[in-house]
């Protein structure tokens, strides 16, 4: 009988009270009374997503889309529409291979979406026309080509009004979210998928879908904090993580009627692969301490087989709702955001 050294032993046991002592860390995510009538979302790849996805199903409660490298809304489910394209008959996967690759035909897009609609499984699409649009699409981005932002333009163009619309499709930057001082450099594809291109997307995407911000730094910084995702989550097979991050000014815990900012991060730049990197570095914390929004990073979990890299869903690796309100990601973090919006001294 093969024995078991007593290393394997000590390791294991070591990495469970690793795991609990970083559990203890996690505080309940704070009541806030945040502003409902100033919620914005934003995301790279799958949270480019889950960005536009958040943004069409909550389009009630959405002022403001910014998206990096992302997807048409629920555009895996219109190539199975169409039983003439050659990926219909494909699993899910490929189809979403498609989606990043192709991207897919406007009118097929708003179909559905009109559909989801009369199904009331999302908001009503006129509410769509008001919301401030921020896209981006780097030149040299390999993983989510330009072609596909240009069907995301395109889309927001059939349903937005007015000048509510930038689309930046001139950098050439690759997959990654892209600043003005931190990561690798400006055109590669590579972990932690930031890069520096001498470009601030967190303020120029802000500074459009929230208002004109204030430069000036605050006295005393806020924190970047850690927080309880399970009580808002409904199963596990929301591949959630046990945590998520916020950020909070600390003009926010003294006063209410702060913005709230959804930032969703890309495959490979949760928890589970990057700590806190991505909230860390992006840029978003320095814009929100200084204009008072407080900003959410809703954190997705690594699964082996269901998710190995540790994507939001936006091709039904959780349940074929997931663009849908009653999707188990989407009602998470809408959850989440409802708690940000309450007010603590309420009985």
């Amino acid at each position: 009988m093969k024995t078991i050294p007593c290393t394997f032993f000590v390791s294991s046991l070591l990495f469970s009270l690793a795991t609990f002592a970083d559990d203890l860390k996690a505080t309940p995510l704070p009541q806030l009374g945040a502003d409902s009538e100033t919620v914005t979302v934003s995301g790279l790849s799958s949270g480019g997503a889950m960005a536009v996805q958040y943004g069409v199903a909550y389009s009630s409660e959405v002022k403001g889309v910014g998206v990096i490298a992302g997807i048409p809304y629920d555009c895996v489910n219109v190539l199975s529409f169409d039983p003439k394209d050659p990926f219909a008959s494909l699993t899910s996967i490929s189809r979403a291979f498609h989606c990043m690759e192709k991207g897919a035909d406007v009118d097929s897009l708003l179909a559905i979406t009109r559909k989801r609609e009369k199904e009331r499984h999302i908001d009503d699409i006129s509410n769509l026309a008001n919301q401030k649009i921020w896209l981006f699409s780097g030149t040299e981005d390999p993983t989510v080509k330009p072609v596909t932002m240009k069907a995301v333009n395109e889309y927001y163009k059939q349903v937005n009004s007015g000048d509510n619309i930038t689309f930046v499709d001139t950098i050439p930057a690759g997959h990654a979210f892209v600043t003005d001082e931190f990561g690798n450099g400006c055109n590669t594809t590579k972990s932690p998928y930031i890069n520096n291109c001498n470009y601030d997307s967190a303020g120029e995407m802000l500074s459009w879908i929230v208002g004109p911000l204030d430069k000036e730094a605050p006295r005393k910084p806020g924190k970047l904090l850690r927080f309880d995702q399970r009580p808002f989550v409904d199963s596990t097979l929301a591949s959630m993580d046990e945590q998520g991050f916020v950020f909070v000014p600390d003009s926010c815990t003294k006063e209410k009627g702060c913005k709230v900012h959804v930032a969703f991060h890309g495959c490979q730049q949760n928890k589970d692969t990057l700590g806190d990197e991505f909230a860390k570095e992006v840029g978003l914390n320095e814009w929100a301490d200084a204009n008072n929004i407080i900003v959410l990073y809703p954190q997705a979990k690594t699964r082996l087989l269901l998710n190995p890299k540790g994507c939001w869903d936006w091709w039904g690796y959780t349940r074929p709702d997931y663009s849908y309100k009653s999707g188990l990601q989407m009602k998470a973090v809408n959850n989440m955001v409802k708690h940000l919006l309450k007010n603590p001294d309420a009985s």
